[in-house]
């Protein structure tokens, strides 16, 4: 009963660490740029700040992009854009 309970407690907390030590790295949002010469607004859902920064500096479809941390296109009204 004692091996059962060690156990559980190292499994336990383990899992609080791996928790722990990803806290905030993985957080995905919503990445849009609008476009003034096409007229056109485009989404990304499931993105990360890094991906929008990337797409940000090549100037992706030659618009500006910004991140919104924790949203989606939807909530924003935007359609995703593929």
């Amino acid at each position: 009963m004692k091996i059962k309970r060690q156990i559980l407690f190292v499994a336990g907390f383990t899992g609080l660490l791996f928790l722990g030590s990803n806290c905030g790295k993985l957080s995905t949002g919503v990445c849009t740029g609008y476009s003034a010469e096409y007229n056109s607004t485009y989404c990304k859902d499931g993105w990360t700040e890094e991906e929008c920064d990337e797409w940000d500096e090549l100037q992706v479809n030659g618009v500006s992009w910004i991140f919104h941390k924790g949203q989606t296109c939807e909530e924003r009204g935007t359609p995703a854009t593929p």
